[in-house]
């Protein structure tokens, strides 16, 4: 099986053709990397509106509530209610000066004391959201994030467009990135097999003596491994550069991420980790799918087609609405790792009244489960396929 494995890795890389797809998918990342997203959210724009838009009542506020403390018959209940959206108002001020005087520290309790006076007016009933629960639940894991990275004294970034090394990497595990990498598995998946009879050379191979099984296996090992090391080799080059164009960042550094059907969080080295491993069981479907459709096609050219074709169909297919309930196993709801680690799928169902089943946790479930059915079923076809 290892001789077979040796073989297929260099049959890959003789040709000049896979290093011309290397270079282009080269480009492409780091034309990835460089993008920003259209909407992106900074850690100044809450809170400058919120000053911008609630000046005027801010100075109201502060005038009765001067008036009410004049006032003996008031009750200190009253009092403090009064108070709650001056201290809120209070507190996205000093966050946005923080911001500007880059005083981390100071920005991360401002931002605290910020979402408890929030949490306190939902409760009283002062501040009404459509989502109450939903609000004060992103609001308890935000002051999570602040509270670690003010203990860990970790400089702030912002998560959605900075360039850092470690940051980039973790924007670049898109759909765009998955999609590219997919197309690379389709690519050298299809002639895996129907390769051999293209080029007449199965009876060579099926006459080395080695069995069926380690024949496929060889191949197939030979297959995920350049799938693997390609993606790692695309991250590593990104990070690196970035890294020293822009400095490296924070492994420690503290991330809201969605575990469990809950709201968590997720150090910045944990959270690239579970990007990979993701985007790993993706390619490992995609490429078993695609030996199936390499072992019963004998034309590489039309085992290509063959594989983009079907590929095509189930993207288009599985994003109908009657399929809904298929998310937790349709491998293309998962393309933008991203999301779906940082559970932006949920935030956009929130009130739709359909549970939402894209996260990491099912990612690891079904995502193997499916792999298997597709490599046993292309083994199968393998061993009780015949060429004359």
């Amino acid at each position: 099986m290892f001789s077979i494995f040796k073989f297929e890795i260099k049959k890959l890389f003789k040709g000049k053709a896979i290093y011309f797809l290397l270079i282009i998918m080269g480009v492409t990342s780091f034309f990835i990397a460089y993008m920003k997203p259209k909407d992106y959210w900074t850690h100044d724009m809450s809170p400058r509106m919120y000053v911008e838009d609630q000046l005027n009542m801010y100075e109201l506020d502060k005038t009765q509530l001067k008036e009410k403390k004049e006032d003996p018959t008031v009750s200190k209940g009253r009092i403090e209610n009064l108070k709650l959206p001056i201290d809120s108002y209070e507190a996205n001020l000093a966050m946005v000066k923080s911001l500007e005087s880059r005083n981390y520290k100071s920005y991360y309790e401002n931002s605290i004391k910020m979402l408890q006076t929030e949490i306190k007016r939902i409760d009283k009933g002062i501040l009404l959201v459509p989502f109450p629960e939903y609000t004060k639940q992103v609001d308890e894991n935000d002051i999570k994030i602040y509270q670690l990275l003010s203990a860990k004294n970790i400089d702030l970034i912002e998560e959605g467009i900075s360039d850092e090394g470690l940051n980039c990497v973790r924007r670049l595990m898109n759909d765009k990135f998955v999609i590219m990498l997919m197309v690379f598995s389709i690519i050298i998946a299809s002639p895996l097999f129907a390769g051999e009879v293209d080029n007449k050379t199965y009876k060579l191979l099926y006459t080395q003596g080695i069995s069926k099984i380690k024949i496929f296996f060889g191949k197939f090992i030979s297959l995920v491994a350049v799938n693997v090391v390609v993606m790692i080799i695309l991250l590593l080059a990104v990070f690196i550069y970035m890294s020293i164009k822009n400095g490296m960042g924070d492994l420690n550094y503290v991330l809201r991420s969605f575990k469990g059907y809950k709201l968590s969080v997720m150090s910045m080295g944990a959270y690239i980790l579970n990007e990979i491993l993701i985007i790993f069981l993706i390619t490992l479907c995609i490429s078993s799918f695609s030996c199936i459709v390499s072992v019963i096609v004998n034309n590489t050219g039309i085992a290509l087609f063959v594989n983009a074709t079907i590929m095509l169909a189930m993207y288009f297919f599985t994003k109908a609405k009657y399929f809904l309930r298929l998310d937790a196993i349709n491998i293309f709801e998962y393309l933008d790792v991203n999301k779906v680690m940082y559970g932006i799928p949920f935030y956009e169902d929130i009130g739709y009244n359909r549970p939402q089943h894209v996260v990491m946790e099912n990612a690891y479930i079904w995502f193997p489960v499916i792999a298997v059915i597709f490599i046993v079923v292309s083994l199968v076809i393998f061993r009780k396929k015949t060429v004359k």
